[in-house]
């Protein structure tokens, strides 16, 4: 299983801090069944330092150090990326990183409170130069669970999701986790992915939500959740199906940002 959102990289922002801490996650990864991580430091525009070049450079280091201990885990680089409206630009000039380095899958996070009024603009012009935008954790974000039509609008213009597997797990609380399946069930969630931190922070698991997709929806979707990640590393096209409207509901406002 690949993992393709995670904090392990020792020393780039909240997740790693020392080189043990990050083979100890890895180890915590093999246990949940993961053997394939893409590593996603943030990046914060007018904050972040670290350029690509310092991801690869640190992304071989424990690469290496990881084939030296005969640990069975490979890792590759990415970047969460914060949004902001030069993303396509910066991304055309090699300043940033999809996922993997190589595909055309750009991992971005969105605020926590809000979805901003230029998003649609945005991933338009991001898919224009070729990238496909995948928005990390939308469960975590308020509008989106007030307002979840506002996922399905960007869904249906390109965009893609990852959903965390703690928020599947119940680990969020229940509220997002019932809303982490109805994305689901309406085919609004296209990847999985930890946001694994610190040994002693947010974890993986991954066996945990993979059990709870596998009994509420069955071997097939459990499988494209899986392969899907596989294709980002391949940079190759994904499975998924149309996505479904949320019918209006005291609990569900409809797509409006007024």
């Amino acid at each position: 299983m690949i993992d393709i959102h995670s904090h392990i990289l020792p020393g780039f922002d909240n997740g790693a801090r020392t080189e043990d801490e990050s083979i100890a996650m890895v180890h915590k990864a093999m246990s949940e069944g993961i053997d394939k991580i893409i590593l996603t430091p943030s990046y914060i525009s007018g904050e972040s330092l670290v350029n690509p070049d310092q991801i690869f450079e640190a992304v071989s280091l424990l690469d290496n150090k990881l084939y030296e201990m005969n640990v069975p885990v490979k890792v590759y680089p990415g970047q969460l990326i914060h949004v902001y409206g030069e993303i396509s630009t910066d991304l055309e000039n090699g300043d940033l990183l999809p996922l993997n380095h190589k595909s055309q899958y750009v991992l971005i996070k969105l605020p926590n409170s809000h979805v901003p009024q230029y998003i649609e603009k945005l991933f338009f012009d991001i898919q224009i130069k070729g990238y496909t935008p995948v928005i990390a954790q939308p469960e975590l974000n308020q509008e989106l669970m007030e307002k979840p039509n506002v996922l399905y609008y960007l869904v249906k213009s390109g965009a893609l999701t990852q959903v965390n597997t703690g928020s599947i797990a119940g680990k969020n609380g229940k509220k997002i986790q019932k809303l982490s399946l109805d994305l689901l069930e309406r085919n609004l969630i296209h990847f999985l992915g930890t946001d694994a931190t610190r040994p002693s922070r947010n974890g993986f698991f991954m066996k945990d939500a993979l059990r709870l997709i596998n009994k509420e929806f069955g071997d097939v979707v459990t499988y494209q959740l899986k392969s899907n990640n596989e294709a980002i590393l391949e940079g190759m096209p994904i499975s998924k199906k149309e996505p479904i409207y949320f019918e209006s509901k005291k609990i569900w406002k409809i797509f409006s940002r007024n």
